[in-house]
């Protein structure tokens, strides 16, 4: 009986650390839509005489019950960026999908910021910046979210280590139980 409220007690505390699960908002946005939709985003600024564009295209790839699938593509300036695909789930951690959700609004701003830039300083200076950002940008959401399927993975490891001990645990329990009755 210790063991199995000591087994309850760790699982408590886990899901109290981890976060309770949440509607992630970004997959509420394009749950409403079907494979094929897609938004675009124009930026233009003109700063001594030149003018700048700044285009993103987000499209929705894939929608399933357990997450959505979306290619984000930019160009900037004439030059066409590589398209990046990111997975949406339907559900996430409460912390961990609010940080996300700051690094989405930190980038958003930087974008903003270099859209201001633009109209000071001249193109191609900023677009040097620009590509310098979104790099560093990328690398981070990348190593943030390796980081957060790292922690799903052990996260759910425990939970699946937990509910076996708990099977063996009621298991012997109802051996235990049935050989005092004989």
């Amino acid at each position: 009986m210790k063991t199995f409220l000591a087994v309850v007690a760790i699982i408590l505390s886990t899901v109290a650390v981890a976060g309770a699960e949440v509607d992630n908002p970004e997959y509420q946005r394009w749950s409403g839509f079907k494979a094929g939709a897609w938004v675009k985003f124009k930026m233009v600024s003109e700063a001594s005489g030149t003018k700048t564009e700044l285009e993103q295209a987000v499209k929705l790839v894939e929608l399933t019950p357990a997450k959505a699938v979306v290619e984000i593509g930019m160009v900037t300036g004439g030059s066409k960026l590589p398209a990046q695909k990111d997975e949406v789930l339907t559900k996430q951690r409460e912390q961990l999908g609010k940080r996300l959700e700051e690094l989405k609004q930190k980038q958003q701003q930087a974008r903003q910021k270099l859209v201001d830039e633009l109209k000071e300083r001249g193109e191609r200076e900023v677009r040097a910046r620009a590509d310098a950002l979104k790099k560093r940008q990328e690398e981070e959401l990348k190593k943030r979210q390796e980081l957060l399927q790292r922690r799903q993975k052990q996260e759910k490891a425990r939970h699946e280590e937990l509910l076996k001990k708990k099977d063996q645990q009621q298991a012997a329990a109802k051996q235990a139980a049935g050989g005092k009755h004989r």
